[in-house]
């Protein structure tokens, strides 16, 4: 009996006893019936194995993109952290030589604090951009949400004045969370970035609010802007991958569409709103989540 696929004869069945009686009628169909089963259960099986080569190619082709993305978004910052280094290293620069010419004890001593905290500055902003630009597995460490928005506002402050962009934070008394502080980092990133980049195409200025509070079992971050806010029709749509608002050469759709998955990764919720005075707002919940059996003791960072 053949064995059949989509057309195609994959092998055959034979089944045979020792006995001169012809095989019935019943028992001819029950052999079709086992060969068909045969032919969609090897077929299925094909299928199954193409899928999986196909989705482990587009993970790895997704893999690829978020990978371009966040270098992308290092090196949009990099002229702005330029920027906040090159302030510290003046100030460097300068007590260097005024403590060159003082003979004053006290005057080298309050030189020397101030050197020491304008050099710890600059290799902060230095650590945090190669924080950022690093891509890790998700490691969970008890995490304050607050300290991480402020490193987000400190690498994007440059861009922000240069937007003439006020912003405005309201945090409260919420739990610290289990969470990768560093993948955190990168997902309020693009959602500050995202309205920077709004509130600059459609006014030139505007005010970005960032609103922390106690969710159910968690955290709920608020990132809220004045600008024009986002058409009906595609609030479901702005954590598609590739698919953005912006002119041509504006935006790779891709910022949001990482968030998402890094929120997704933490069991968490993103979802994008408009606010009834206009602007939009993204509001982030996350829980605060269980450390892996050797974080249990891991600090807050």
């Amino acid at each position: 009996m053949p064995i059949r696929a989509r057309h195609r004869v994959l092998g055959t069945l034979s089944l045979g006893r020792q006995t001169e009686d012809r095989f019935s009628n019943e028992e001819v169909a029950l052999l079709e019936s086992t060969a068909d089963q045969i032919g969609l259960a090897l077929d299925n099986a094909r299928l199954y194995s193409e899928t999986r080569v196909q989705l482990e190619d587009l993970r790895r082709s997704h893999t690829d993109v978020v990978r371009a993305e966040r270098l992308a978004a290092v090196g949009e910052l990099a002229g702005g952290v330029a920027h906040e280094i090159n302030n510290p290293l003046m100030i460097i620069l300068g007590q260097v030589h005024l403590l060159l010419q003082s003979q004053d004890h006290e005057a080298v001593l309050n030189g020397l604090k101030t050197i020491d905290g304008a050099t710890k500055r600059a290799a902060n902003i230095v650590r945090e951009l190669v924080l950022f630009a690093e891509r890790s597995p998700l490691r969970r460490a008890r995490c304050k949400v607050s300290d991480q928005i402020y490193k987000v506002l400190s690498l994007h402050q440059s861009r922000l004045e240069g937007s003439r962009i006020t912003v405005q934070t309201d945090f409260g008394e919420v739990p610290e969370i289990w969470a990768d502080s560093n993948q955190l980092q990168e997902a309020l990133f693009h959602l500050v970035q995202n309205a920077e980049q709004a509130m600059s195409a459609s006014r030139g200025s505007g005010t970005l609010s960032i609103r922390v509070r106690p969710a159910t079992d968690g955290v709920r971050i608020e990132v809220a802007d004045d600008g024009p806010g986002v058409p009906e029709d595609d609030l479901a749509r702005v954590f598609n991958p590739f698919f953005t608002t912006k002119g041509p050469g504006e935006g790779r759709g891709l910022g949001l569409s990482v968030a998402h998955s890094v929120v997704a990764e933490h069991e968490g919720r993103l979802w994008a709103e408009n606010r009834p005075g206009g602007g939009a707002m993204f509001v982030m919940e996350l829980p605060v989540g269980t450390p892996a059996p050797d974080s249990a003791l891991a600090p807050s960072v």
